[in-house]
This record gives C-alpha cells, structure tokens and sequence, in this order.
C-alpha cells in the first residue's frame, strides 16, 4: 500500500488501517536433512522452516517480519526481508535457538508475517516464480540443512 505524503493525516490513518498482511505458517521443518513435523531445539541448534505457497500480484510487495513469540523464546530468524512483485513460491527461514532453553516448532506455527503493499512503480515487468518446481525448493532447502552440524557454530553451553 503506498501511502502518499501530500495527503491529511486522517486519510493517510484510513490507508494504513487497510493493510493487507497475512501469517504465515510453517508447513515443513528440516532438521539435518530430516523433515519433522514437530521438533525441539535444544540451545545453539538451527532448523529450516518453510511456509506454504504465497503469491503477490505484480502491483504488490512485500515486507516479511518474524513472529514477536519466536523472537521473545529467543529464536533468531534468517531470511529475505523483501518478497518481490508478482512472486509466487514459498517462504524459508532458518531458525537458530539462541537461548538455553530447548523450544518447540510445530508445523501450523505462525513464524513469519508478510505485509503486502501496492506497489505504484513498476520494479518488474514479468512475475517473479520462484525458479523452481515446489518440490525442486522443498528438496534445496532439505539439503542446505543436511550442511549445517547438529548445534550451530558448535558453541559449548556456559550454565551459571
């Protein structure tokens, strides 16, 4: 939604109540190359999580953010922050626990919120798909999380 300087503070308060945004969910977790529908991350332990199927039209954009009880439970999320005009495809992340206490994800979680805005400038003449089949990207993620050890960076836990 593109919101015009010029206008009253009043009417520029009516388009940002309109705000289209939507939650998303997880529907996969990979863990070391393993998909989990549910799974605990112990202290320094990484994971990939990947939302369903979006799709932007081309007058729109969007902005991701993490999940305020994601961030609050001490998990760090990676990923994009900008979702492309006309994109269609899936959304990952890769969470890390940062905190010394193990926390759940459970397939059905919200982790992500995706804000979509008009878009007045054309950035892109063509919609952007994601460059693979749904199954060639649940497959790439799969494997980049086969990459990662078991506890990220190996970081011993120092207990008071």
């Amino acid at each position: 939604m593109f919101i015009d300087p010029n206008k009253k503070d009043k009417d520029r308060e009516n388009e940002t109540k309109r705000k289209p945004h939507l939650n998303l969910k997880i529907e996969k977790i990979f863990l070391n190359g393993i998909e989990k529908q549910e799974e605990i991350l112990q202290c320094n332990q990484a994971a990939f999580v990947v939302s369903q199927v979006v799709e932007l039209m081309e007058n729109q954009i969007g902005f991701l953010d993490s999940k305020n009880k994601f961030d609050e439970k001490g998990i760090l999320t990676i990923c994009s922050k900008t979702v492309h005009p006309g994109y269609k495809g899936r959304i990952s992340a890769q969470f890390i626990n940062i905190h010394q206490e193990p926390i759940s994800l459970r397939t059905g979680d919200s982790f992500l919120e995706l804000m979509v805005y008009e878009n007045k400038y054309s950035f892109n003449k063509f919609p952007v798909e994601s460059e693979k089949t749904d199954q060639a990207y649940l497959e790439g993620v799969k494997e980049r999380s086969q990459k990662y050890p078991k506890f990220f960076l190996n970081i011993k836990v120092v207990k008071d």
